[in-house]
């Protein structure tokens, strides 16, 4: 081997080794993103599966609305689109409130449940409310398609379970004059709740 054939192969041997260098570093540098991005993806996820599972009712929060304490007036919106403030100012007077969303089946399930609850404490003069936390055209569809049978009004405020500390949906909530939280029963109600809803609001 002559001297500029050995100063060849040592040169070839060095190109291969930095272009392999450069293609390590490429493929280290795209797989860091890769996992970044997965990792991005994964925590919107389970942000997303947390705040599913507190709407649904499965995972309750620490600070939920709890008897005793005062609930404060409603930003409401009829399904005409008129704005208003469901307060409860009444003297003696008791509200049951069934919070909702259209887009949870727990909501859809409990129906009947409320629909039972509507018939037999509305003709005591009890304020039977259905509160949704979609929009107006989404509520009303909703009403058309399940043939719900109480009053129902929506919210306009995107934050209105954090704001007033309702863990989930669907939420029954018994309401007294000023504001006094009575009971709060979250979830899909037992049939032995819905006799326990009408005889507190009774």
């Amino acid at each position: 081997m002559t001297e500029q054939t050995a100063t060849q192969g040592k040169s070839t041997s060095v190109k291969a080794s930095s272009a392999g260098g450069r293609w390590f570093s490429i493929i280290s540098t795209v797989l860091i993103v890769l996992l970044s991005v997965e990792l991005v993806i994964l925590v919107v996820e389970n942000r997303r599966y947390e705040e599913m599972l507190v709407q649904s009712g499965v995972l309750r929060r620490d600070d939920a609305l709890k008897p005793g304490e005062r609930l404060g007036d409603i930003v409401i919106r009829t399904l005409e689109g008129k704005d208003g403030q469901l307060s409860f100012s009444g003297q003696d007077d008791r509200y049951l409130l069934f919070v909702l969303s259209t887009s949870c089946p727990h909501c859809l399930a409990n129906l009947p449940k409320w629909a039972d609850i509507n018939r037999r404490v509305a003709p005591s003069g009890r304020y039977v409310v259905g509160l949704s936390v979609q929009g107006t055209g989404e509520t009303t569809q909703y009403i058309q398609d399940n043939g719900v049978s109480f009053y129902t009004v929506t919210t306009p405020d995107s934050a209105f379970l954090d704001r007033y500390r309702i863990p989930g949906v669907p939420a029954t909530l018994l309401v007294s004059t000023g504001g006094i939280v009575q009971n709060v029963w979250v979830g899909e109600l037992t049939d032995d709740q819905v006799a326990e809803v009408v005889n507190q609001a009774l």
